[in-house]
């Protein structure tokens, strides 16, 4: 039993500081978008890591990290269906939030993201959507960690929006 009391404490003493220790989360230094159309996130450490692409990509767009430095994000462009002429007219369809080595969220539009951008020290993402040509007609603030809804603005010409559009190209 003296030699067990040893072993059992130190078991003990392991699982206690394993559990204790919470995972560092990852913070980016800088994002770039290659030559070759791939997005390469610069990490604190020195290391380099190239972003995950969606189905049916064309390439990354608008490229950001929150100002914590824990959140990248990215517009991601799929080929616009409306453009018959040209074969290389893109649309930016989608928003990536990536952290910690993987995709946080995706957010859709039917229409376009015109721009978007961190808010609140990279709590929260605003962006804005609306038709191709003509302006954004919302935008839209969301919780980072959540993904959820905050707020919502119609936009309106020529009208003050709420202060975490302001910024914002509508």
């Amino acid at each position: 039993m003296r030699f067990l009391l040893p072993i059992l404490l130190s078991v003990s003493l392991f699982r206690a500081s394993a559990f204790s220790q919470s995972p560092e989360t990852e913070r980016y230094k800088s994002v770039q978008i290659d030559d070759k159309g791939r997005l390469n996130l610069g990490m604190e450490t020195g290391a380099e890591k190239p972003a995950p692409r969606l189905k049916g990509q064309v390439r990354f767009e608008e490229a950001a990290i929150s100002s914590d430095r824990k959140t990248v994000g990215w517009l991601v462009d799929y080929p616009d269906p409306s453009v018959t002429y040209y074969r290389g007219a893109t649309i930016p369809g989608s928003l990536v939030l990536y952290r910690d080595g993987r995709i946080l969220h995706v957010f859709t539009t039917e229409q376009i993201f015109w721009d978007w951008s961190f808010v609140d020290g990279g709590a929260q993402v605003a962006y804005c959507t609306g038709p191709t040509h003509g302006g954004a007609a919302e935008c839209v603030l969301r919780g980072v960690e959540s993904g959820a809804v905050v707020a919502r603005w119609p936009v309106v010409q020529d009208a003050e929006g709420p202060a975490w559009a302001k910024n914002l190209r509508h």
